[in-house]
């Protein structure tokens, strides 16, 4: 997942992975919204300039991010309330 926000980077000690997600191929922006989802996890209440800090990443990305996050949250709540409702 690092691997894929941050193109050029070493992690150094090696990461230990889990075999949940070893082999794991991930896209920039999804692994963007993981990483976000975590460290918000993590921190709490955080703004968006303050990830764009920690992360080094753009704002723009941590916008992308976020909003991606929601829509998915918003997604699962909808597919639970259908099952619901069957």
């Amino acid at each position: 997942m690092m691997q894929a926000v941050y193109l050029n980077a070493r992690v150094d000690p090696e990461l230990i992975v889990p075999d949940s997600v070893r082999g794991k191929t991930w896209e920039r922006g999804n692994a963007i919204r993981e990483l976000v989802r975590g460290r918000m996890e993590v921190c709490g209440p955080i703004t968006v300039s303050e990830l764009s800090d920690i992360l080094v990443l753009p704002r723009s990305e941590i916008d992308a991010a976020l909003l991606a996050s929601k829509r998915k949250d918003l997604s699962f709540v909808a597919s639970f309330a259908r099952k619901r409702l069957t």
